[in-house]
């Protein structure tokens, strides 16, 4: 998966997510928003990315090929960049109504087939 800018802006999205489908997706959620999205699928790649050209937010998939997505975390925080960062897992456990909640076995089992606006 290569980058994919959705347009030309200072605000500035780098989306970790390794499922080309799920990826995709994403993107088409974001296009129309005054934001520049910068789709890596990798790791290495999003580590490469922050270091040279820190985004102003990050959705981060956790789960990656080649590292924990903890680790693009930590090595946001330890440089102290000023960018938000939200979990993909997070951004899809709100959007689906569970009252009560999900279990964590419940929690790794989600994916997404669409995203309202």
């Amino acid at each position: 998966m290569g980058k994919e800018n959705t347009g030309m802006s200072s605000n500035t999205i780098l989306l970790v997510e390794d499922t080309p489908s799920l990826a995709r997706l994403y993107n088409q959620y974001l296009e129309g928003e005054d934001l520049t999205v910068i789709a890596v699928g990798t790791g290495k790649e999003a580590l490469k990315e922050i270091s040279e050209n820190p985004p102003d937010a990050v959705l981060l998939d956790l789960r990656l090929p080649d590292m924990d997505g903890l680790d693009i975390l930590k090595e946001i925080r330890s440089r102290e960049l000023p960018c938000e960062v939200v979990g993909l897992h997070e951004l899809i456990l709100r959007a689906i109504d569970v009252p009560g909640g999900l279990s964590a076995r419940e929690r790794a089992k989600v994916k997404p087939v669409a995203m309202a606006s």
